[in-house]
């Protein structure tokens, strides 16, 4: 087998790839914002209530998704996991005060900050 030959096993090749680094990207994460936005206008034009739900992690990703919500609606927020409390606050925090819900419906782990909270 020559240097130039591709290493395999059965159908599994290993070759370079841009890939990974394109996933540390903004890209991926405005991809799914947008996606998420035209199903929403889709569901609107419907005469569908959505509830936008309101997903994080690092800081970086706190603009994607407060973007499109308009202050004063009504979100829908997942607790934090296990040992995220923190970090789930500080996100939390950021987007209270970013989007003022008028209402917040939470479910998953039960975590304690302000606002009109349905547990």
């Amino acid at each position: 087998m020559s240097d130039d030959t591709p290493r395999s096993h059965g159908r599994l090749a290993i070759s370079a790839s841009l890939r990974p680094r394109e996933l540390m990207t903004d890209t991926p994460m405005l991809k799914g914002a947008w996606r998420a936005r035209i199903i929403t206008a889709y569901w609107q034009a419907h005469d569908v209530v959505v509830v936008p739900v309101l997903q994080w992690g690092q800081p970086v990703t706190w603009d994607v998704c407060a973007s499109g919500i308009e202050k004063g609606s009504v979100v829908a927020v997942r607790g934090p996991q296990r040992g995220t409390d923190r970090a789930w606050l500080r996100g939390m925090s950021f987007l209270l005060n970013r989007l003022e819900p008028s209402h917040i419906l939470h479910f998953g782990r039960r975590a304690e900050y302000p606002g009109n909270v349905f547990f």
